[in-house]
C-alpha cells in the first residue's frame, strides 16, 4: 500500500479539530487500486473531511484532481490551464 495511504489509516475522527470524518476503507482501497492499475504518481494525496481522500496532480498544460468518496465513488476534475476550462466526471461506486 502506498504509504500516505497506509498514514491515512491512522488518522481518527475529528482529526482536523473541526468533525473531520475517519478516512473511509471504501476510499482507500478505490484510490490503492487506481494506483495499482495505472503508472499514474499524485503529486499531493489529501484527506478530505468527509472521510474520503484527494489524489492531486499538477501538470504543465493541465491540473487533475481525483477525489475518492467515501461511498467508493470517484470524482474527477482536469483543469486546462491553456484554455481555462475544466471537465468534471463522475464515476459510481461499486455495490
Amino acid at each position: 500500500m502506498h504509504p500516505k495511504l497506509v498514514e491515512l489509516t491512522q488518522l481518527e475522527r475529528n482529526w482536523d479539530g473541526e468533525g473531520a470524518e475517519f478516512i473511509r476503507f471504501s476510499a482507500i482501497a478505490r484510490a490503492q487500486a487506481t494506483l495499482d492499475a495505472s503508472d499514474f504518481v499524485p503529486d499531493h494525496i489529501a484527506p478530505m473531511s468527509n472521510g474520503g481522500l484527494q489524489f492531486e496532480y499538477y501538470g504543465p498544460h493541465f491540473d487533475m484532481e481525483i477525489e475518492f468518496t467515501p461511498d467508493g465513488e470517484i470524482a474527477l476534475l482536469v483543469c486546462d490551464k491553456e484554455c481555462d476550462e475544466a471537465v468534471e466526471i463522475h464515476i459510481p461506486g461499486g455495490k
